[in-house]
């Protein structure tokens, strides 16, 4: 296993590649999560942090979804259902010949390279009652959408889910809500609402309206702030969002491996990878 140095410079690496292609098609973007809290507090990515975070408004992330499969050659991977058999809900570019393996995915045969992950940002209904339907919708997607919360050791051999038709569906349903609310008050990654400790996290519309573009510490381009980037973190992480502390990860249990393809741990059972999560 590599040290975290190296695997930041692999996420960088990506990014860069990410924010070229989004040049190209004058795609909005903003840093987002941890890689917008490692912005903030020290200009570089957060020495726990293991992958990069980014978010687009929606319409963007859909224009993404249209071309990145064409964008992102070799050694770069655009990940959505559509491109891979994996039921994830929201796109993600991985790396070929690596390894990262966490515990809501490390079953199936897709790609399971190193990756950094791409959220859409949606409107926020000012109707409560739609707000709630959309929350309800996203978490019943959301139980289907891993191997773990799923209970199925063999779930990408036992489901019958349509991976590419039910992603493509959610995308439609949400980018209608988000296309019938471009006034409300508040914006926000709608499909964390599938995580209890996340449903009802939202930004006002000014937190994006604008952005800065700061140094980041290894990147070759400079990193997109969102103006309202006080209010981003404080919602994510809380009243005491600045000082130096470990937060949360959702790979606190994983595995990765930068000089061997994902391919080498295929067939891997839970025991073996709890071992490999130890070493």
């Amino acid at each position: 296993m590599k040290n975290n140095y190296n695997l930041h410079t692999l996420c960088l690496d990506m990014l860069d590649k990410f924010i070229t292609v989004c040049e190209k098609y004058e795609l909005a973007w903003f840093a987002d999560s941890g890689t917008l809290l490692g912005a903030i507090r020290k200009g570089k990515i957060i020495d726990w942090d293991d992958d990069i975070d980014v978010i687009m408004p929606r319409a963007d992330y859909n224009r993404l979804l249209a071309i990145g499969q064409k964008e992102f050659t070799s050694p770069y991977f655009f990940q959505t259902p559509m491109t891979d058999y994996v039921f994830s809900v929201h796109a993600k570019i991985r790396y070929d010949g690596t390894t990262f393996l966490t515990e809501q995915e490390y079953l199936g045969s897709h790609h399971k390279g190193v990756f950094i992950d791409i959220f859409p940002l949606d409107a926020v209904p000012d109707d409560k009652q739609v707000v709630e339907d959309m929350t309800g919708f996203l978490r019943l997607i959301g139980r289907r959408s891993n191997v773990r919360f799923a209970g199925q050791s063999d779930y990408y051999n036992k489901t019958d889910i349509n991976f590419s038709e039910t992603f493509k569906v959610m995308n439609d349903i949400i980018t209608d809500i988000t296309n019938q609310n471009q006034d409300s008050l508040y914006v926000g990654n709608v499909m964390f609402y599938r995580y209890s400790d996340f449903i009802g996290v939202k930004f006002s519309r000014k937190a994006y309206e604008r952005y800065s573009l700061v140094d980041f510490e290894g990147l070759q381009h400079k990193l997109r702030v969102p103006v309202g980037y006080e209010e981003i973190l404080t919602a994510w992480y809380g009243d005491d969002w600045q000082i130096e502390k470990q937060v949360n990860s959702f790979h606190s249990t994983s595995f990765y491996d930068l000089d061997n393809d994902y391919s080498v741990y295929e067939g891997i059972n839970e025991e073996e990878f709890k071992k490999l999560c130890t070493f």
